[in-house]
């Protein structure tokens, strides 16, 4: 059914009080495709599910197709960035260089808990490992850290709870706090392991 005749009809059905004359539309224009939903072996239009058949308006498949086409709320688009502006978040790249930065105070952080030896090997990096060190970083949107702190976990071993090192511990999170990242729009958080 043509959707000028709907019109029509519902204008005319007004007990003929109103008089209206619609104008049939151009036969130049190209007849619009519309999309075609399935659902459960029921097909239907948006067109047919609005206007041209009572019955298949109340059937999953118009539920579908009208929610597609026009959902409630509708949603929220973000304007795209103005040209140069930083990015939302910190890429994996950028937490990467950042903490390459300040790689060297680590490593001093280690040399105060175990001095190198003549030939350069730390006494704790010929043997076993002591444990991990993880680190919870809060960057805000500027670039500076806002927080760094050790991330607890509980399935913490013996062994990890015994090798902690309360001085390398703080030296290490002075040194995060220290870090430098890229500007973002709406800063970051991550994790970062350490060895001890």
């Amino acid at each position: 059914m043509d959707l000028w005749r709907v019109i029509a009809a519902a204008i005319a059905s007004c007990n003929g009080a109103m008089q209206v004359a619609l104008a049939p539309p151009p036969d130049e224009l190209p007849a619009a495709e519309e999309y075609v939903y399935a659902v459960d072996g029921v097909t239907c239009t948006v067109m047919q599910c609005m206007v041209d058949d009572a019955e298949l308006a109340w059937s999953m498949c118009c539920v579908r197709a009208i929610h597609t086409e026009f959902p409630y709320p509708p949603p929220k688009r973000k304007p795209p960035p103005p040209p140069g502006s930083p990015p939302e978040t910190l890429s994996r790249d950028d937490v990467v260089r950042g903490i390459a930065a300040i790689r060297d105070e680590i490593d001093v952080c280690r040399d105060r808990r175990s001095p190198r030896r003549k030939d350069g090997v730390r006494p704790s990096d010929a043997g076993a490992s002591a444990g991990t060190l993880k680190v919870s970083v809060v960057v805000s949107p500027d670039g500076t850290v806002e927080s760094a702190s050790e991330t607890e976990t509980e399935t913490e071993t013996q062994t990890e709870t015994a090798s902690r090192d309360a001085a390398f511990d703080a030296c290490v999170l002075t040194a995060f706090r220290r870090a430098h990242f890229p500007r973002s729009l709406t800063g970051s958080r991550f994790r970062y392991p350490v060895a001890r």
